[in-house]
């Protein structure tokens, strides 16, 4: 952070950069709060660097370049407002920033502008990395990993450790968990990781999805500093050899659940589909579900078959089935269509194994030819 600075900032910036930075900070959510000080974004010019400053209180980001510098100064200005300009400046227009009294003058090819300021003490402090511990993966790999099980996480206020991603993190494999109770996922992912490991922390889920929007962008390395408290995720410029962007984040502090033991190991049924095939047939299924979103599975060896079935007494019914290889006994069971269909669609794989272990026990799909992902779906109980 920039201390002691005059409050008479100038700068040139390319349209570029500045659309480039406020991209970065808008992927930040807009909290609601009393504090109007965290509507704003905060400009700070050093050296020949800029830097744009935004926090919600339980996530940030720091987004710094190059920039032509005539006199150093930080303000703060309304997110918003710089936002919605910013889109009508062109990529390739130098942009001057100028602080006169109490305005920002922006200055571009295409118009004149002032921005009321607002003063920058009362902004807060970002954190940044100090002796943390640290990891480096593929931003790819991470985002790609995270949104495998994103969606199963629980917003409950009142088991807080499920409502975030887990991560753990091996010497040549890292582990990414997700539950709500009524379903888990586990991914897999095989690589050499470098920094310090083993180690385990749980990612908030606001800040799982705005992790997954920002570096998801990249296919690149990136840094990732973690504290028994936060996590930092940093990339680095292609300008030079300084940070181009810094992600902060508080972690969920508890301990995720015991969860392998429960993923079914011995089936009643199963069978292997494919996944195009079962997830059409689920939609079109779905149109007669009743509020409680059930479908029916009715697995029938002897027939090779599985059929699907809705009833709506307010709107009709459907039935249509799957011919199928099957192994075990009939068996019939309640799924609430939206978790088998969300499950079905993370497997990367043409086909997906299916085993039922009871009417109201756990049910376990994965791909059928790959062992890096697993969901645990709990059927709806029959009245």
């Amino acid at each position: 952070m920039i201390n002691n600075l005059k409050n008479f900032m100038k700068l040139k910036i390319t349209g570029d950069q500045l659309k480039k930075g406020l991209k970065f900070v808008g992927k930040i959510t807009k909290r609601k709060s009393a504090l109007e000080t965290l509507e704003n974004v905060l400009i700070e010019c050093e050296k020949n660097f800029i830097k744009l400053l935004f926090t919600n209180l339980e996530t940030g980001i720091l987004y710094q370049s190059l920039a032509k510098t005539e006199k150093e100064g930080k303000l703060c200005v309304k997110r918003e407002i710089l936002e919605k300009l910013s889109t009508f400046i062109d990529e390739e227009d130098i942009v001057e920033l100028e602080e006169k009294e109490n305005f920002l003058y922006i200055k571009s090819e295409k118009f004149n502008s002032k921005i009321k300021k607002f003063p920058p003490e009362d902004f807060p402090i970002l954190p940044l990395p100090k002796e943390e511990k640290f990891i480096i993966v593929n931003s790819k790999n991470f985002t790609e990993n995270i949104n495998s099980v994103l969606d199963f996480t629980s917003s409950s206020l009142e088991k807080p450790e499920i409502s975030g991603v887990f991560v753990k993190v091996l010497e040549n494999e890292m582990i990414f968990v997700a539950t709500d109770s009524f379903r888990l996922g586990e991914k897999k992912s095989t690589q050499k990781i470098e920094g310090n490991f083993p180690t385990s922390f749980i990612i908030p889920q606001e800040s799982a999805k705005e992790i997954c929007g920002i570096f998801g962008l990249f296919n690149e390395k990136i840094k990732v500093y973690y504290s028994p408290h936060q996590i930092f995720l940093e990339k680095k410029s292609e300008e030079g050899d300084f940070p181009e962007l810094l992600y902060i984040s508080r972690l969920i502090e508890g301990t995720f659940p015991e969860y392998e033991g429960i993923i079914p190991k011995n089936f009643e049924v199963e069978a292997t589909l494919r996944v195009d095939e079962i997830l059409r047939k689920i939609k079109m299924a779905s149109v007669f579900v009743k509020k409680t979103n059930e479908i029916e599975l009715k697995f029938l060896p002897k027939e090779n078959k599985i059929k699907i079935l809705t009833e709506n007494a307010d709107l009709g019914s459907l039935e249509t089935e799957i011919q199928t290889e099957l192994k075990g006994k009939e068996i019939s069971v309640l799924f609430n269509y939206e978790f088998l269909e969300e499950g079905i669609s993370v497997i990367d794989d043409p086909e997906l194994f299916i085993g039922i272990s009871g009417e109201d026990k756990p049910a376990l799909l994965k791909p059928k030819n790959l062992e890096d992902f697993v969901y645990v779906l709990m059927p709806i109980r029959k009245e």
